[in-house]
């Protein structure tokens, strides 16, 4: 296994401070203030971060539209003298919910701060084209919400065309 040379600790912490404000009926917007910290052995780092975020929410058309720029900041203290840069990372979202189908459906672009975040070829060993790199900032989604009541136009549908009888307080008619 190798041989035990001393022992070392490891820690990380972050306080994070939010903030969201309605500005109007559709417009949503709010921001966090992070203070994070990190020591390895004796070496310490730390750093100022913020988020700040945007959501345009229709409620009539079950429409939500959201944009983010995260982990924008600075080190306060370095590990090694050795300044790095923060990870920045900006979204931009959609997602649509059905009026009579219990589900959403979520497009993100992520990662928009830069265009290259492909590796650099795939797995056959050949380099990665433009088309594919743009798709690799592209998230798909679905979600399902089950405990909502599903529309009973099927049904009605179904009544009329297969010539049942309705349902009347949960019993056939006589």
């Amino acid at each position: 296994m190798g041989n035990v040379t001393g022992k070392f600790t490891a820690k990380d912490a972050a306080v994070t401070l939010g903030y969201g404000y309605n500005i109007s009926y559709f417009f949503t917007v709010g921001g966090n203030l992070s203070y994070v910290t990190s020591k390895i052995e004796s070496y310490t780092s730390s750093a100022l971060l913020a988020d700040l975020g945007v959501v345009f929410n229709d409620i009539d058309y079950y429409t939500t539209v959201s944009a983010v720029v995260r982990n924008f900041g600075g080190q306060l203290t370095y590990y090694n003298d050795r300044r790095e840069k923060l990870p920045i990372q900006a979204n931009l979202g959609i997602s649509q919910r059905f009026e009579k189908l219990p589900m959403e459906l979520t497009l993100t672009l992520h990662d928009l701060q830069k265009f290259d975040i492909s590796s650099p070829t795939n797995k056959k060993g050949e380099k990665i084209n433009g088309g594919r790199k743009i798709i690799d900032h592209i998230s798909l989604g679905a979600e399902l919400f089950p405990e909502s009541d599903l529309t009973s136009e099927p049904d009605i549908i179904l009544r009329e065309v297969m010539n049942w009888p309705s349902k009347i307080n949960g019993h056939l008619p006589d």
